[in-house]
């Protein structure tokens, strides 16, 4: 298997092979699902680290949005991208941008920061604030 991010390449080059419906959250199901495995894959070391990467990049894009309260990526981005097309090409686009910040990926979760986790020195860090937001159901 190779890794998640490779693994997500590998699908924005050809979605339908991997994902069907294209939805987003089908495709949160499906790399939730990828990552449990890798992780089963390697759990001798306890790592967790690809659920860990989209468990940052889930409290990441609310950063990115100013979204306050507890979605997954999946349901933040297709609240402000109503349409599934395009809130699949802006997963894609996020999840590059978090993946290529100059120190790469980090640990956002202020619980782990807190306790020394993953990077725990870049806590705070990431996308620009764009002000606080809680996410009202705009669609009737």
């Amino acid at each position: 298997m190779s890794s998640l991010i490779e693994h997500i390449n590998e699908i924005k080059s050809n979605l339908g092979t991997y994902v069907y419906p294209k939805t987003v959250s089908a495709l949160a199901h499906y790399l939730n699902g990828y990552a449990a495995a890798l992780d089963g894959l390697n759990k001798q070391n306890h790592s967790f680290e690809n659920s860990r990467l989209l468990g940052d990049f889930s409290f990441w894009v609310g950063r990115y949005y100013g979204v306050t309260l507890s979605h997954g990526w999946w349901s933040i981005i297709l609240f402000y991208e109503v349409e599934e097309d395009k809130a699949i090409s802006m997963f894609f686009k996020l999840f590059a941008q978090f993946i290529n910040e100059p120190d790469g990926p980090k640990s956002y979760w202020p619980c782990r920061a807190a306790a020394g986790g993953v990077n725990s020195s870049s806590a705070g860090a990431g996308p620009p604030e764009t002000g606080v937001k809680n996410i009202q159901r705009r669609r009737q």
